[in-house]
């Protein structure tokens, strides 16, 4: 595996977490340096990012791919952890523009379920594949050629960022083009201040609206997990975003996956309910 160097500072460990507090560390050094001494350092480690993200697939896999309607099949699909049965023979056609809600209470094995379907965790057997039209193929040869978000349930802030930075930050990790017609912070119900400030002084239900900021960008996701994303969020910015993921879905005809605690009282909204990691 190759080794990314910018000035002094080598890359060898690619747990992505350890590489994003690298970034952050350099990001406020260099806010704090009057002379720009580091400001150059701070070029080339952003350039590096890009590179890294490119390269190997962080955070929402590869490059674009171009189906225009998706659906999503999962075919007798176990998993086991230690011995327990986790998802037991789990089969179901998921068709492109519409929402899935996954039901069940904890320890059914939803977070699994979800990890599976988007590739991210094996199963001990049966399949998951991708449907364009008459063409099938598996999520891992899908994902190599196409972009798959996956939120999960924790903020994905660097704590001295601001969230304006942060999420051109996640942007730039992704992959993606942020869509400068669209006033972000609007559209993620923030308020102005907040959205100068650094995330460790904002709530985590500001922090957790990073993550889902990508859902604005230029690309077109075709497949989306959100797992538990949306617990830490009020009321009114929860039924927005629930909107914004039913157009979403329908004028993109992209399968997206919700792991949510609360009640949707809403019929468009398919629900999967798992009992003992199947239906």
């Amino acid at each position: 595996m190759p080794i990314l160097y910018c000035f002094d500072i080598f890359i060898t460990d690619y747990n992505l977490f350890s590489f994003i507090n690298n970034y952050g560390l350099i990001k406020c050094l260099s806010k704090m340096d009057k002379h720009g001494i580091l400001e150059s350092i701070n070029i080339a480690f952003y350039t590096a990012i890009s590179y890294f993200a490119k390269y190997y697939n962080v955070i929402d896999f590869c490059n674009s791919g171009g189906f225009t309607i998706l659906n999503l099949l999962a075919k007798n699909i176990n998993k086991t952890y230690e011995n327990l049965e986790v998802i037991m023979d789990f089969s179901y056609e998921f068709v492109g523009g519409n929402v899935y809600k996954i039901e069940g209470r904890n320890g059914t094995g939803k977070s699994t379920l979800l990890r599976i379907l988007s590739g991210l965790e094996q199963c001990e057997s049966g399949t998951i594949l991708v449907q364009n039209q008459k063409k099938l193929i598996s999520i891992e040869e899908y994902s190599k050629a196409n972009k798959i978000l996956y939120l999960p349930d924790i903020d994905l802030c660097q704590e001295w960022l601001t969230i304006e930075e942060n999420i051109e930050w996640l942007h730039v990790m992704s992959g993606v083009k942020m869509d400068e017609t669209v006033e972000l912070y609007r559209e993620l119900n923030i308020l102005e201040e907040d959205y100068k400030k650094v995330a460790v002084e904002c709530s985590l239900g500001t922090r957790m609206k990073v993550g889902l900021s990508l859902l604005y960008s230029l690309y077109d996701y075709k497949l989306i997990f959100i797992d538990e994303t949306l617990a830490h969020l009020d009321k009114i910015f929860r039924e927005k975003y629930l909107k914004k993921l039913k157009n979403y879905a329908k004028n993109k005809k992209a399968v997206i996956f919700l792991i949510d605690h609360e009640d949707i009282d809403d019929s468009s909204i398919k629900t999967i309910k798992l009992v003992k990691g199947d239906i």
